[in-house]
């Protein structure tokens, strides 16, 4: 088994090792294949060394790292949709919310741990990271709102304008989401919003105007679970009767979800 570098502390490299030795153990318990090309032990490590978030998941679900290892990922570049088409072909199975939730979750540290260990390892560009940030973030909004708004419409109308036209949730990515710069210290900002103020279809219809539409901020939540959220309400004078902008802390470190709702100034931005 590869040692690992001398920049390393002697009890980071106990500790490191130890774990290591450890899941490796697993691994060949549970029929799995070990790593053990002495350059990629040795990159892995320093992955483990620098994310604690990336050795605690690996930990977690032991065949994570060798199934991105087995299907090609860890040490490849995505094409264009692949992550996208990864993310719809599994929730195609799911039927309602707690699916939903657990399968975002799991796709969610899969792909982070897949991301860090690329950046650490040296293995992806900068701009690569930047950008599979971005994009983990653009497809677990967007995917997840088609479903809830689907969901939300069965239970509680179609939202529509007062010439009954059908009135979508309309999203928008603010800042480094906007910019496809996501890191992993960021945080996403967004704007709910919607065309014309109007009411649902449903047996006991809800107005879409003023915080009644406050329903946006359940799908928000819903969409991207265990996340830290915040919550702005504003009017504005134009084209957006409500907007709610929202706060996602993408860190490499488990994700809590707290909500604080903020007095409207009559601009959507803080």
């Amino acid at each position: 088994m590869a040692k690992l570098g001398t920049g390393m502390s002697d009890a980071i490299a106990e500790s490191v090792e130890v774990e290591w030795s450890a899941w490796c153990e697993t691994l060949a318990d549970a029929g799995e294949r070990v790593p053990d090309t002495a350059a990629l032990v040795a990159d892995l490590k320093r992955v483990w060394e620098a994310s604690g978030y990336v050795a605690q998941s690996c930990k977690r679900d032991p065949g994570l790292l060798p199934g991105l290892l087995n299907s090609g990922q860890l040490q490849s570049s995505y094409t264009a949709g692949e992550m996208a088409g990864q993310l719809a072909e599994r929730l195609a199975d799911a039927s309602d919310e707690t699916a939903l939730h657990k399968i975002l979750r799991q796709f969610r540290r899969q792909q982070m741990v897949r991301i860090i260990c690329r950046d650490i390892a040296g293995w992806a560009p900068l701009g690569e990271t930047l950008e599979d940030l971005s994009e983990l973030a653009d497809i677990t909004i967007q995917q997840s709102l088609v479903l809830l708004y689907d969901w939300t419409c069965r239970e509680m109308g179609t939202p529509r304008n007062a010439a009954g036209e059908a009135q979508s949730l309309l999203v928008l990515g603010m800042g480094k989401l906007g910019a496809r710069e996501l890191n992993l210290s960021s945080d996403i900002d967004l704007i709910f919003a919607y065309p014309e103020p109007g009411e649902t279809d449903g047996p006991r219809p809800r107005s879409k105007s003023g915080s009644s539409f406050a329903s946006a901020s359940v799908w928000c939540r819903r969409s991207i679970p265990s996340t830290q959220t915040v919550l702005y309400f504003a009017s504005t004078p134009a084209c957006v009767p409500l907007a709610v902008l929202v706060r996602w802390r993408c860190t490499s470190m488990p994700w809590r979800t707290t909500t604080t709702p903020r007095r409207g100034s009559g601009s959507a931005m803080p």
